[in-house]
């Protein structure tokens, strides 16, 4: 199948934090993927709970393989690389799926750099309502559905994530899986196996809100320059009277590029509902440059559907934003 197990590995990998530029990871695993939790029988082991809606997905990482994770990521990375399933479509035909989606995992992960065998990474786990809401929509198949993954474990050399199946329309992902799992070689026992093989590489866009380029970040220079983008000043009256004395970056076509770099991969969405604002956004940011903390940088400036809402998660996410 072309199949739901390939788009749940895209799809899970996607809903990343924001950073400044030059941060990445590399991710370079084998081993092989197990999925359970997908038949409604009675008597498999593997799901006691009898509800096809309820699946599990486990990673078991192979020796000799690696990945390093950033202190942070950008929201909108580019992905390079190779993820595919080994003989997911019969004996020697692999199955390689679309990577441009792969993030989440860098977001989930600890930071660092582990080198397996078993035994070297740290305990980690991630619980949530959810961790990361992934969507399946592939027409071709008929699939479109919604994954809800509530929790994420990584252990020694084990990825493992549950996810609740929602199906919007068309047939779940579970159906899917118990047609594959009762084709041969399969044997119809409620486990689906698969070697994996994942190659990845996401770097960040270049992007730095010190705008004008002289290593500081001021209110009236750089912040004023990223609202005034926001509120769709261009040219001469962009620059004007707004960049340092020392700037390396002075002219309107430089402090151009950089600002719309940083919208494209969504640095400037303070708040995080995936809108770009100059009313809540740019005020945010203009607000902490000028040295508003605690409750007046955020009073009615962070927009609806935020994910960064509270005082705490505002302040810190523009700390990490600062040169």
């Amino acid at each position: 199948m072309k199949t739901a197990i390939l788009i749940v590995f895209v799809s899970v990998l996607t809903n990343i934090s924001v950073s400044v530029a030059e941060v990445r990871a590399q991710i370079n695993w084998t081993g092989e993927l197990k999925i359970t939790g997908f038949s409604s029988l009675p008597g498999f082991p593997e799901n006691s709970d009898n509800d096809p809606s309820t699946l599990t997905y486990e990673w078991t990482i192979d020796p000799d393989s690696s990945h390093t994770i950033g202190a942070s990521i950008c929201s909108a990375p580019e992905v390079s690389g190779t993820v595919a399933l080994v003989d997911a479509l019969g004996p020697g035909v692999d199955e390689n799926l679309d990577i441009n989606s792969l993030a989440n995992i860098a977001m989930l992960l600890p930071p660092g750099t582990f080198n397996f065998p078993p035994g070297v990474t740290p305990p980690f786990e991630n619980i949530g309502s959810p961790v990361s809401t992934i969507v399946l929509n592939e027409p071709g198949i008929n699939l479109d559905t919604v994954l809800n993954v509530n929790q994420v474990n990584f252990d020694e050399n084990v990825l493992t994530f549950q996810a609740q199946e929602n199906v919007l329309s068309g047939i779940p992902a579970s159906s899917l899986f118990n047609a594959e799992d009762a084709a041969p070689p399969n044997n119809g026992d409620g486990i689906l196996t698969r070697p994996f093989i994942v190659d990845i590489t996401l770097d960040c866009a270049e992007c730095s809100l010190d705008v004008d380029g002289n290593g500081s970040y001021d209110a009236l220079t750089d912040g004023l320059l990223v609202i005034r983008h926001m509120f769709g000043i261009q040219g001469e009256s962009l620059i004007e009277d707004a960049v340092a004395d020392d700037c390396t970056n002075c002219e309107v076509s430089e402090i151009e590029t950089i600002i719309e770099e940083c919208a494209t991969s969504s640095i400037v969405d303070i708040d995080g509902n995936e809108e770009i604002d100059a009313l809540t956004d740019g005020l945010l940011n203009m607000r902490y440059l000028f040295g508003f903390r605690g409750a007046p940088l955020i009073n009615h400036s962070v927009g609806d559907n935020c994910t960064r809402c509270t005082v705490v998660e505002v302040e810190n996410y523009i700390q990490n934003l600062l040169p």
